[in-house]
């Protein structure tokens, strides 16, 4: 489907989690109106922003949003895991093109030179994000990109993709971490407490996690907000090849 008509926002944020969406809109200055949707002016542009969930949850609730409303372009915002060893904890990547697992391979117009694979589940340890980089030559990972850019590219809507870097290729995450996420992308935190009083050795690293979560959302809402303010952009429609 191809839509020409735009009765939306100049610009639709989407961020899967509340812990990334949360400083986009203080940086933004936009006012909920919605349980997942915020609204603002930016630097002449009218901005929305919808907290979609992780992974596939990302998917049926754009589904939902662009059966609603069609916005001029659309930009994913949010954290990403790092496979290449180049990439330091906190750096900032524009994406030229998206892969997936299922074997997709997306050209971003007007992005950069990172190549973002599309992951069905977390990629928890180092042994598991050096197989991904192997497998696919991308330089981070994230669960969301690929069916976004492609509905996007079934709505005939620009789209761009801004990540930060959250954990590099050498760390490791708490693999029950993901579990944590409630669908809409909230933390389930009575069910974090549990799991971290079964387990108290894990306290330290979800702690380096945090801390470092807050920094990179600092870095992310920069980022976003600079994005925004870049009329131009994002600059075509995704453009799927042969791989």
């Amino acid at each position: 489907m191809t839509s020409s008509a735009h009765d939306g926002p100049d610009l639709l944020l989407l961020v899967p989690t509340a812990a990334e969406l949360a400083p986009i809109v203080r940086r933004l200055r936009m006012r909920r109106t919605s349980a997942s949707r915020w609204s603002g002016e930016w630097a002449g542009r009218a901005v929305a922003a919808a907290l979609t969930g992780p992974g596939g949850h990302a998917q049926k609730a754009v589904r939902r949003l662009l059966a609603q409303s069609q916005p001029r372009a659309i930009l994913l915002a949010g954290f990403a895991g790092g496979l290449s060893p180049e990439l330091a904890r906190g750096e900032v990547i524009e994406v030229g093109r998206v892969v997936s697992e299922p074997g997709t391979d997306t050209r971003i117009p007007g992005g950069g030179d990172c190549t973002l694979l599309t992951a069905r589940g977390l990629l928890p340890t180092p042994e598991a994000k050096r197989r991904a980089r192997d497998h696919t030559g991308a330089d981070a990972v994230d669960m969301e990109a690929a069916p976004l850019a492609a509905l996007a590219g079934e709505h005939g809507l620009p789209f761009a993709v801004v990540r930060v870097i959250l954990d590099d290729a050498v760390t490791a995450l708490p693999a029950e971490a993901i579990g944590w996420l409630r669908p809409d992308g909230r933390t389930a935190g009575l069910r974090a407490a549990r799991a971290l009083l079964r387990t108290p050795w894990r306290i330290p690293s979800v702690l380096r996690l945090a801390r470092a979560t807050q920094r990179a959302g600092r870095s992310l809402a920069t980022v976003t907000a600079a994005a925004v303010e870049r009329r131009a952009w994002p600059a075509g429609v995704p453009e799927p090849t042969d791989g």
